[in-house]
């Protein structure tokens, strides 16, 4: 498995680590292991600037999908998704079947305007990773956000993603959007439900979606309350007023798109990405970096960890 902080002081665990890294690649500058630990080391502490040189320079010794994709994260924490497209790519030609690839060749394909080769990614990484929330998530946010060009299809499929999750993590998330595909697919009770004592990602936004349910069951007294409480939050108040202009005039009211990017915010973090809990998963090809060599050997993990043991002071 990759290097992971320790809970109690994870910044002291690293810079130790980062220390020792540094040192065993001077000495040994072909190996492709240490250099990709360093990378992986650089980005838990938050640099993926100083992440990307011994990444690539990893890769370039021994290509592999496991430090293709974290160099792919480095770029697009970088703001170089048109890069970063490109190696996950890399990664995914090494063995199509590497979810992690396919995650962020989706966030890299997003950030370039391409949502729907995002949307074909994230299919492919829930196809091989069907308990992956972020996955989920990420992919009923799109689906919705096309839906609302007029794609009711997006919409049946992200009622399906989101009700194949079972207990999420995120349930917060989860429930909000979940009622907003059920308003718009015009199952207003069910939305009603998935509302309930919410208050995520404000008790005012929750507001205007039970608004939107509460006018398709016609309960129009019940649906003015809940605009006047959307319109505590200022941002909301212009289209909470249009709502209940649109009752007076006995209209069909149009929605405000759901804010997704909300549900996008808590979903691409960094610990999902290098650390998530369906590591255990990989396949055997990206996990043979970091298979232990033979007893001795300075190229094994076993000899990298008897380093982080050592004082940095010591060993140099």
């Amino acid at each position: 498995m990759g290097l992971q902080a320790d809970n109690e002081e994870p910044g002291h665990d690293l810079e130790v680590a980062i220390a020792h890294l540094e040192q065993a690649v001077r000495l040994s500058p072909g190996n492709a292991r240490y250099s990709g630990l360093l990378g992986e080391a650089w980005l838990l502490r938050g640099d993926p600037e100083a992440g990307l040189a011994p990444l690539q320079s990893s890769l370039q010794q021994e290509p592999h999908p496991r430090i293709a994709s974290l160099m792919a994260f480095a770029l697009l924490r970088l703001d170089r998704p048109a890069e970063a497209a490109q190696v996950a790519t890399m990664a995914l030609g090494e063995t199509s079947a590497f979810h992690r690839g396919h995650f962020l060749r989706a966030e890299a394909r997003t950030a370039t305007g391409d949502v729907a080769g995002a949307i074909e990614d994230l299919r492919q990484a829930i196809s091989l990773a069907p308990s992956s929330e972020p996955y989920r998530l990420r992919l009923a946010t799109h689906l919705v956000d096309r839906a609302r060009a007029g794609d009711h299809g997006s919409l049946v499929e992200a009622r399906e993603v989101l009700d194949s999750m079972d207990a999420p993590r995120e349930a917060r998330a989860w429930r909000y959007l979940r009622g907003c595909v059920l308003v718009e697919l015009g199952e207003p009770d069910a939305a009603l439900l998935a509302f309930d004592n919410l208050s995520w990602p404000t008790a005012s936004e929750v507001a205007l979606r039970r608004a939107y349910a509460l006018v398709q069951l016609e309960r129009r007294d019940e649906a003015v309350l809940a605009l006047q409480e959307a319109r505590v939050d200022p941002t909301l108040t212009v289209e909470a007023d249009r709502v209940v202009a649109e009752l007076n005039s006995k209209a069909s009211p149009i929605r405000a798109a759901p804010m997704t990017e909300l549900v996008t915010a808590i979903v691409v973090d960094a610990t999902q990405v290098l650390a998530s809990e369906d590591d255990q998963d990989e396949s055997a090809a990206e996990m043979e970096l970091l298979q232990s060599s033979p007893e001795g050997d300075l190229d094994s993990a076993s000899h990298i960890k008897d380093l982080s043991d050592e004082d940095p002071d010591d060993a140099a």
